[in-house]
């Protein structure tokens, strides 16, 4: 059970009560999002930059899922797991790859520039300097999108935080890390 309520747009106010109610309208009011709710003064923002990030970005998605998809599972987030493996075969990751994810180390299905994503999203994940990973990968990416994939894992790495924190539930019919491949 979750540790904060999962608000509504029934039990908020103002901005936060209008933003709820437009994602309830949408079908689109998640966990993630009603937790979120509790911190009002970032409810706004926190929807803007996850949006950005998602919708608007110069990185190319399959990279930026691949990213997710490595701190979802650094970080014991079977929430965020959950919600990106659509996502991240919208962006043309195979269910393989998905999987591979997990130990990519010793995976042999992803090209260079895979790993190079991977070991930079381990790197910023960790909260280290991009030493190792920084010339592989702004070979293929430019600065906007080097940027962009840093500030990308330290999103998801923040929401994954504050979903396992906080022992937010995954919405009825989400898969967690097992369960999770097409049949």
């Amino acid at each position: 059970m979750a540790l904060v309520p999962l608000r509504t747009s029934k039990d908020t106010t103002d901005d936060v009560s209008r933003l709820l109610r437009r994602l309830e309208e949408r079908g689109t009011d998640l966990n993630v999002m009603r937790a979120m709710a509790n911190c009002e003064a970032a409810f706004r923002n926190f929807l803007r930059l996850g949006n950005s990030l998602l919708q608007h970005s110069k990185l190319d998605p399959r990279w930026r899922e691949l990213a997710i998809m490595r701190v979802a599972w650094r970080n014991g987030s079977e929430y965020e797991w959950g919600q990106h493996v659509s996502i991240a075969r919208a962006a043309g990751l195979s269910d393989p790859e998905i999987e591979a994810v997990k130990a990519w180390e010793t995976s042999d299905i992803f090209n260079e520039q895979a790993r190079a994503v991977l070991q930079f999203t381990d790197e910023v994940d960790s909260l280290s300097q991009v030493t190792e990973s920084f010339p592989e990968v702004s070979s293929f990416l430019s600065s906007d999108e080097i940027a962009e994939l840093t500030l990308s894992v330290g999103f998801w790495s923040m929401v994954a935080r504050f979903l396992v924190a906080l022992q937010i539930e995954l919405e009825p019919g989400t898969p967690g890390f097992e369960g999770w491949q097409r049949e």
